[in-house]
């Protein structure tokens, strides 16, 4: 008997997901109403496909959720779930700025 384990997704950190610029202009996109793929697509120089692979990685890290509207899914942005990437960015500039300033306080003594 074979038996299936639950399989993980392998894009499911929103860090990752965030990485590619064809999935972050998808998410501007929807940052002004939700969509389904085809009109998602159309904004872009790639293949349906391709854009579907695109929201599969952005729905599996939480980022997007799909809704079934008639015959489409509609895509909707998760802007809840892109708080911990913003709260990770604030966190890295101010550190950063913090590092930097003392660096630059430390040269001018």
């Amino acid at each position: 008997m074979v038996t299936h384990r639950a399989r993980s997704a392998p894009h499911a950190d929103p860090f990752r997901a965030v990485g590619d610029a064809t999935r972050r202009k998808i998410l501007l996109s929807l940052l002004d109403k939700p969509a389904p793929v085809y009109e998602i697509a159309e904004q872009f120089h790639v293949t349906r496909p391709a854009i579907s692979r695109h929201l599969r990685v952005l729905k599996d890290a939480g980022l997007v959720r799909q809704e079934k509207a008639g015959r489409e899914i509609v895509y909707h942005l998760e802007p809840r779930a892109l708080a911990e990437v913003r709260e990770w960015l604030d966190a890295f500039w101010t550190q950063g700025l913090m590092k930097l300033k003392k660096s630059a306080e430390g040269r001018k003594r």
